[in-house]
């Protein structure tokens, strides 16, 4: 990001309030960063990510039926661009709590 001030005739209060709102700026940018960054390293490299059809497809239940538990948080769903991507370990972990939650 570039940007071009001219300080000559700016006084010393707006220039001091110039300079904060772009670091805020810059450190909002940095934080959405190291948060994508996190996420992503969260995934381990070698195991295979489902797309949200193959996720339901294996859950076999509708991809309506999994955003709502990905919004209840039963399913965590990775972020990767802006696609929501399913590790199949964390399904088969929700299958098998999922069984003796619904145990008779």
């Amino acid at each position: 990001m570039s940007i071009v001030l001219q300080i000559e005739n700016l006084d010393i209060v707006e220039f001091k309030m110039i300079l904060k709102e772009v670091i805020s700026e810059e450190l909002q940018q940095i934080k959405e960063l190291l948060k994508m960054q996190t996420e992503i390293s969260d995934i381990n490299i070698s195991e295979k990510l489902l797309s949200m059809k193959a996720a339901a497809q294996f859950l076999q239940i509708t991809t309506v039926t999994l955003y709502k538990y990905i919004k209840e948080g039963n399913i965590k769903a990775y972020h990767v661009g802006k696609r929501r991507k399913f590790k199949k370990s964390d399904l088969d972990n929700y299958l098998i709590n999922s069984k003796i939650k619904h145990r008779y």
